[in-house]
């Protein structure tokens, strides 16, 4: 009977060393296990953009935006900013693989500029084909969008389909009669 007992206890013991080793593992792992992230100052970020902006300095404003966090919940916006620093620096491809990764995005708050933006990068690097493409894709979610309406129009006058583009051109003043590019087509 003594045996037993003992036999049973040293048991609960041992029972219990792991659960207390597998609490404080795991207590561990939580103070210690996450990666620490740098104090970003958005305010900051932005005012030098703005700087940055009026010196035309694409490069630096592109170096500060990759600072942002994938995980951090300003990130998609930053994105999309940097869709368009890259448009104007003209690096085109670079500018459509970022809009890619923002398209992936399941919050989708920006998907108008990450496609607005894709389709101007494919537009200006002269792929009218898949300009076309992003444009339409764009179109089906956003149907009354007279930019979408312009942009199409200028790449259907690039592929000579002139009675296309002056469709999407008097859409684009339909939807908008204050959209001033589009009268001037």
């Amino acid at each position: 009977m003594f045996s037993i007992c003992t036999l049973r206890l040293l048991n609960f013991n041992q029972n219990m060393k792991k659960i207390v080793l597998f609490v404080t593992l795991i207590t561990s792992l939580a103070f210690y296990g996450q990666e620490k992230l740098e104090y970003i100052d958005y305010d900051d970020i932005l005012e030098k953009i703005e700087v940055l902006s009026e010196k035309e300095d694409y490069d630096k404003i592109i170096e500060h935006l990759e600072k942002i966090n994938t995980n951090d919940s300003l990130y998609e916006s930053f994105l999309v900013t940097k869709s368009y620093y890259l448009l104007k620096k003209e690096a085109y491809q670079e500018a459509i693989k970022v809009s890619d990764k923002g398209l992936k995005i399941h919050n989708g708050a920006n998907r108008y500029s990450f496609l607005l933006n894709k389709g101007v990068a494919f537009l200006r690097s002269e792929r009218y084909q898949e300009a076309l493409r992003v444009c339409n894709e764009a179109m089906l979610e956003y149907p009354k969008n007279y930019v979408l309406f312009y942009n199409r129009g200028i790449i259907h006058e690039k592929l000579d389909m002139f009675d296309k583009a002056i469709k999407d051109y008097i859409q684009a003043i339909e939807l908008n009669p204050f959209y001033a590019n589009a009268h001037l087509q």
